[in-house]
């Protein structure tokens, strides 16, 4: 039997009022909570029919991507506000243009911050083996360089304008080529450098990070993943209140 278009079409208005109904009242929301709202109403019974809606309905701009599996109401993705490190990352391709960096700076924090932060300080992140060629590079090109400070070089470090401090890591594959960390990276690492620098409270970073997340659209399906492969949990991140999480 041909399908019935009069149902069909009534069912895909129906699935649109409850995708409204829920980005009203959500800034981030996963496939589940999508499906399980729909089927509560009797609608959309096949996982099939209900990607085919969604693919509608991100092209309508109803709803919009947010990673594999995550949907937003947000329809502008959440600006980087890259200046502040840009002439870092311009210095480091220039000089290294093969070599996988990340750059990103508290400066682009401060807009959702509480109380501003008076100086802005700059990490770049780069394989092991590549820190100290970048951290002279950095130096001859008249940065205020310091290398991956641990110990009593951490507990007796003071924090100055402009900054930048080198530390090694393994680059995420997804982002190797991308000099600016991603928000999705950037607060991933900022969330380790809060904790050992402490250049502000814990708390706070976790409200600054809730507002950035509800003023502007960020992937959070490629965040939650880094976050498992940094083994940081997701408190370290999210305020309490914050409806973003990979339980729901």
């Amino acid at each position: 039997m041909a399908p019935d278009k009069k149902n069909s079409t009534t069912d895909k208005t129906a699935v649109f009022r409850l995708l409204r109904e829920l980005a009203a009242s959500n800034r981030y929301f996963t496939f589940g909570q999508i499906r399980d709202v729909v089927r509560k109403e009797g609608k959309a019974e096949k996982d099939k029919t209900l990607y085919d809606y969604l693919h509608q309905a991100t092209a309508e701009g109803i709803i919009h991507h947010a990673g594999k599996g995550w949907y937003s109401s947000l329809s502008e993705p959440l600006p980087l506000g890259s200046e502040a490190i840009q002439p870092i990352a311009d210095t480091l391709q220039q000089k290294f243009p093969m070599l996988p960096v990340s750059c990103w700076s508290t400066a682009q924090l401060n807009p959702y911050l509480e109380h501003l932060m008076g100086i802005a300080v700059h990490f770049v992140t780069v394989e092991a083996d590549a820190v100290t060629s970048v951290v002279e590079h950095l130096k001859e090109s008249g940065f205020n360089v310091v290398e991956n400070p641990r110990g009593a070089v951490l507990k007796n470090l003071n924090l100055e304008d402009g900054m930048v401090i080198v530390r090694p890591g393994s680059l995420w594959e997804n982002y190797s080529e991308e000099l600016i960390a991603p928000w999705e990276v950037l607060l991933v690492h900022a969330s380790q450098e809060v904790k050992w620098l402490k250049f502000i409270d814990r708390m706070e970073f976790r409200d600054a990070v809730g507002r950035a997340l509800s003023r502007g659209r960020v992937s959070i399906a490629p965040l939650l993943a880094y976050l498992r492969k940094m083994k940081i949990p997701e408190l370290d991140i999210f305020p309490g209140n914050c409806q973003v999480s990979e339980k729901k």
